[in-house]
């Protein structure tokens, strides 16, 4: 019975185990080439499969479970020119490293160009804000002074002008 039982967990086992053995591990650290930083966040894949990996903070990168054979290692980065490896071979049951070093690439952007129509209202020549209060508004407002007309603005708050200070009162 011991016997079954160990044939039976072996020709379980068996295939988990070749498996394993023909599978190996592509590990590496993605930096600039300008200054040797490493680059976070880099999405580094093997053969276009979608298999991959993304390097941390430290530019470091683990691609597990990778076939034997060869492969081509392609790595992109915001603001980087992609980097290739052709012709990674990779060993059964190995790791094997591959480090890359990323040049700067500007990214090209289309031309922005800003219209606008001119505000009447609004005189760019005017450093303040301005408000004009005609006789008839004046008769208007629930006021009985010229005072009590000017506190009504935008701006006036308890007799003081907006970016007045202390000893800046009203009139």
């Amino acid at each position: 019975m011991t016997r079954i039982a160990l044939l039976v967990m072996g020709l379980v086992c068996l295939p988990c185990t070749a498996r394993s053995q023909t599978r190996a591990l592509i590990s590496g650290r993605v930096t600039d080439a300008l200054n040797g930083r490493p680059v976070a966040g880099a999405i580094v894949t093997v053969d276009q499969d979608g298999q991959g990996g993304i390097a941390d903070r430290d530019g470091r990168y683990v691609v597990r479970d990778v076939p034997s054979g060869y492969h081509r290692l392609t790595v992109r980065a915001a603001g980087f020119q992609p980097a290739f490896r052709d012709s990674v071979l990779v060993t059964a049951g190995r790791s094997v490293v591959v480090d890359f070093a990323l040049s700067a690439d500007a990214v090209p952007l289309p031309a922005v160009a800003i219209e606008a129509a001119r505000d009447p209202l609004l005189d760019p020549r005017s450093p303040q804000t301005l408000q004009t209060i005609t006789g008839t508004e004046l008769r208007d407002l629930p006021v009985t002074s010229l005072e009590e007309a000017i506190t009504l603005q935008a701006g006036v708050v308890g007799g003081s002008f907006r970016g007045g200070r202390l000893g800046q009162e009203l009139l």
